[in-house]
């Protein structure tokens, strides 16, 4: 399986020039490839291959010296990247979606230069370094090994000017000695996780405790005049802050994601449907819906599963609340009730009774039989 290893870069401010450099040069190229197709289109109704846009290169090279600062296979990467655009944009029109067209790219939209194959010539770790083409060793901060092998390296710009390298590698599976419990998992925003052995996961509300400062940045921003230098030191604020709030949400995802998979052999979640839950209309539902992030949760499980040894499964949600878990019958309730009553006895808390309906509904659909409802 592929597995992504990210670490922090310290470029010198010469090396940081030419990153910029590179990153520009890739930048110019999409925006140039964009063109070609979307100009041979409309006065032709031709469509072009990304090998014939990326035999262009050297003729661009020359009428456009300043894409020699970047590394030629990270241009050709570009008319790939943009192929890919194209083909999802049509494939969204087949399903009967209303796609966005593949957009030009400013300053802001273009961070990244793809090395699309480690170690050879391109970019590589190196004597403690990253050796990067034409631009030399960059120090780099290697908090973790480097495993498997090795095939592609990407460095991205942040908003806030930091820099960070992203290596794709192939490794083998790890698997975990076999665990005997198994787990529905319902996901919310009161509390974040419950599970059907009864234990939570509290709702950090991260958005929250920023959402002060935040709102207060935002606003000195808007006050300044566009395009003035205090009004980008002043989005640099807030940028700053969507990326602790980026990071923190990151950060809790990946470790309740590691302990989950420690501790449970085969997992049972809600495939929720995201946008269909965002139009609600709710007053400060959509905030907090995408505060809690469940579908980063949702893919870190079962992305770690893989390589675990773990089983994940998705179960529909439909119901998953409403339907009493001793008796099945179905109790209507509204959001704000958060205990679950039925007539048959029952009393329990909502989110509890959920994930153990979503524990049975995966059971059965797997033919298991779990050792307990409560385990």
């Amino acid at each position: 399986m592929k597995k992504t290893f990210k670490y922090r870069i310290y470029p010198t401010k010469q090396q940081v020039k030419t990153l910029n450099e590179s990153i520009r040069a890739c930048r110019f190229v999409w925006n140039n490839f964009l063109n070609e197709r979307k100009t041979l289109y409309e006065t032709e109704k031709k469509s072009i291959s990304k090998f014939d846009q990326i035999k262009r290169l050297p003729e661009l090279k020359k009428e456009f010296p300043f894409l020699k600062n970047a590394y030629s296979q990270s241009l050709q990467q570009v008319g790939t990247k943009l192929d890919l655009a194209f083909r999802a944009f049509f494939q969204r029109i087949k399903k009967g979606e209303t796609p966005g067209y593949p957009r030009f790219k400013g300053f802001n939209r273009f961070n990244s230069v793809l090395y699309p194959q480690y170690g050879k010539c391109g970019c590589q770790i190196k004597n403690g370094k990253l050796a990067v083409s034409k631009i030399g060793d960059i120090k780099i901060v290697y908090h973790r090994e480097l495993l498997g092998t090795p095939k592609t390296a990407a460095i991205k710009r942040t908003s806030t000017g930091k820099w960070f390298v992203s290596i794709s590698s192939e490794i083998e599976n790890a698997p975990l000695p076999v665990s005997e419990f198994v787990a529905g998992i319902d996901v919310g925003v009161n509390v974040f996780a419950t599970f059907s052995d009864g234990s939570k996961i509290e709702n950090p509300r991260f958005l929250k405790v920023e959402e002060s400062k935040l709102k207060k940045s935002q606003s000195k921003t808007d006050k300044l005049v566009k395009g003035s230098k205090e009004r980008r030191k002043a989005r640099k604020v807030v940028n700053r802050i969507y990326e602790r709030l980026t990071w923190k949400r990151d950060n809790f995802s990946h470790q309740e994601s590691r302990k989950v998979i420690n501790k449970y052999q085969t997992i049972f979640l809600e495939k929720l449907e995201i946008k269909n839950m965002l139009k609600s209309g709710i007053p400060g539902l959509n905030k907090s819906i995408l505060d809690v992030a469940w579908n980063q949760f949702s893919n870190l499980i079962k992305y770690k599963a893989v390589e675990a040894g773990r089983t994940v499964n998705f179960v529909n949600p439909r119901n998953t609340s409403k339907t009493c878990s001793q008796c099945g019958r179905i109790v209507d309730k509204p959001l704000n009730e958060r205990v679950h009553k039925c007539s048959c006895g029952l009393v329990m808390d909502r989110d509890l009774n959920a994930a153990i309906n979503i524990l049975r509904l995966g059971t059965q659909s797997l033919g298991l039989v779990p050792r307990s409802s409560m385990l």
